[in-house]
């Protein structure tokens, strides 16, 4: 009995990022080439076909309001609170794939926010415009939208 099985691939670069167009193109052409999809030409077996698909960025927006210590402005905490968001997002990034789905943290935004020099305080945050955590399908990964600071 001849057995056919479907495969779907989803890949991310090197850089924990979504991968371009030329690098999902490459991979195709590797494990299981379309122009012989099925036919194991690449590393397929004969009767598989896979297919390499991107994952997908989606942007995260954080708005949230902080209580800053005396004589500091919401100007000069942006650009630190600013990259302790990109880096949460990234070690998310980098896990993910060991996770079935991941999961933006509203918590995790805050503690890591709260390190930040001359934060006192932090209150309201929201994420995508919701005061929730946001939860990404296995094809999608976190990135950093825009950023919004009351204060």
């Amino acid at each position: 009995m001849e057995r056919r099985g479907t495969v779907k691939c989803t890949i991310i670069s090197s850089s924990f990022e979504s991968p371009s167009a030329e690098l999902v193109k490459d991979v195709q052409t590797i494990i299981d080439p379309e122009v012989n999809q099925g036919k194991g030409m690449g590393f397929a077996p004969i009767g598989h076909t896979v297919t390499i698909k991107g994952a997908v960025s989606v942007s995260i927006h954080v708005t949230t309001t902080l209580t800053l210590e005396a004589g500091i402005s919401v100007s000069q905490v942006k650009a630190d609170v600013e990259n302790v968001i990109a880096d949460y997002l990234r070690t998310l990034r980098m896990s993910w794939k060991e996770e079935d789905r991941t999961v933006v943290r509203v918590s995790q935004l805050e503690a890591r926010i709260l390190n930040v020099k001359g934060i006192a305080d932090i209150a309201d945050t929201k994420l995508n415009g919701k005061g929730a955590n946001v939860e990404l399908d296995t094809e999608e990964l976190p990135v950093m939208g825009t950023v919004t600071l009351n204060g």
